[in-house]
C-alpha cells in the first residue's frame, strides 16, 4: 500500500484503503492522521470514524509508523463494527488479527488486563510500583495478573491523582513479557491523552439530557471518590497475593469478520472479573455509587 509523500496524499490513500478493507458500504467515513510531536504525541495516532445505518463507529491506534498504526486502528474498527452489529456496549473479549491465534491471544490479553484492573480497583489493592519519571510526572505500575503467562502494566501521571480539575487518564497493556506490556501501556496512555484533548466541551458540565460518552467519562474521572480509590491503588506495594484460575476454562467463539483478511474471535473465561461499562460499583466507605473511568 503506497501512502504517498504529502499529507494530503497520505490522507486520501488511507481513506481509500479503509473503503477497500471494509466489506460493507459505510454511509460516511474518515481517517484522521495525527503526527508525532503534535499535541505532545510521541507516536503516530490514527483515528477512524464512520457512520453506518445511523450508528457512529470510531477507533484509534498509535504506533511508530503509519502502516502498522493504520492496521491496528483498522482491526479495532472491525471490533467496534461487530459490537455495533451485536448491540454490545464494549469490546471485552472481542479481538481481531491477521491470524486466528493472534486474535485469540489479543482477546485473552485484553480480558486478563481488565480482570487485573478490576481486581485491584474493586478491592482497593495497590499496584506494584515499577518506575517513576520525574520529568513527565508519570508512573509505571505492574498489576496482579491471574495468568502467569501474561504481564499487566498501568501508566498514569501523578498529577491526575492530586489536581481536582484533571481527569483520571491512564494507559494499560497486557502482553507475554513485561517489556512489551509496559510499552503498550505507554503507547495507549499517549493515545488516550490525545483523544481526551480532542473531546468537545472537555471538562465542562453539560445537561444530563445532552451527555455523551465523553462527558460521562469526564464526570466520573473527576469524582472525588475515584480520586481517593486511585490514590490508594497507586501507592505501590512490594508483592502480590497469589491468584489461581483454571486455564482449561477458556472458550473461543469465531466471529464473522467485517474486515477483509482479518479474523475475529470472542473469548470467555468464567473466573475473570467482568467489566460492564456504565455499571456503578458500591464501596462501603462511600455513600454514593461510584462509576469507574472508561478505558
Amino acid at each position: 500500500m503506497g501512502l504517498g509523500y504529502s499529507g494530503m496524499d497520505i490522507q486520501n490513500n488511507l481513506n481509500r484503503a479503509l473503503r477497500y478493507f471494509v466489506k460493507e458500504d459505510l454511509d460516511a467515513s474518515q481517517v484522521y492522521v495525527h503526527y508525532p510531536s503534535d499535541k505532545n504525541l510521541f507516536q503516530y495516532c490514527i483515528v477512524i470514524t464512520a457512520t453506518r445505518k445511523n450508528s457512529e463507529i470510531k477507533s484509534s491506534a498509535s504506533g511508530n509508523n503509519l502502516y502498522t498504526t493504520f492496521l491496528k486502528a483498522l482491526c479495532e474498527f472491525g471490533e467496534n463494527m461487530i459490537c455495533d452489529s451485536l448491540n454490545l456496549n464494549c469490546r471485552s473479549g472481542i479481538a481481531g488479527g491477521l491470524f486466528s491465534q493472534n486474535s485469540i491471544k489479543r482477546a485473552k490479553a485484553e480480558l486478563i488486563e481488565r480482570d487485573a484492573f478490576l481486581y485491584h480497583y474493586k478491592n482497593i489493592l495497590s499496584f506494584k510500583l515499577n518506575s517513576s519519571n520525574s520529568e513527565s510526572d508519570s508512573k509505571l505500575f505492574e498489576l496482579n495478573s491471574i495468568d502467569p503467562d501474561f504481564k499487566v502494566c498501568f501508566v498514569m501521571k501523578q498529577n491526575y491523582l492530586i489536581d481536582p480539575t484533571s481527569c483520571l487518564i491512564f494507559g494499560m497493556g497486557s502482553e507475554t513479557s513485561f517489556k512489551d506490556s509496559s510499552e503498550k501501556a505507554f503507547s495507549e496512555f499517549s493515545t488516550m491523552v490525545l483523544n481526551h484533548n480532542l473531546y468537545l466541551e472537555c471538562g465542562f458540565d453539560v445537561p444530563s439530557s445532552k451527555q455523551s460518552k465523553a462527558d460521562f467519562h469526564h464526570g466520573h474521572s473527576k469524582s472525588q471518590e475515584n480520586k481517593l480509590i486511585f490514590q490508594e491503588i497507586c501507592k505501590g506495594t512490594d508483592q502480590f497475593k497469589e491468584r489461581k484460575y483454571d486455564p482449561k476454562m477458556w472458550k473461543v467463539e469465531v466471529l464473522k469478520s467485517p474486515i477483509r483478511f482479518f479474523r475475529y474471535v470472542k473469548v470467555h473465561h468464567p473466573q475473570l472479573e467482568k467489566l460492564e461499562f456504565g455499571k456503578p460499583e458500591k464501596f462501603n466507605q462511600f455513600s454514593k455509587l461510584v462509576y469507574h473511568p472508561f478505558w
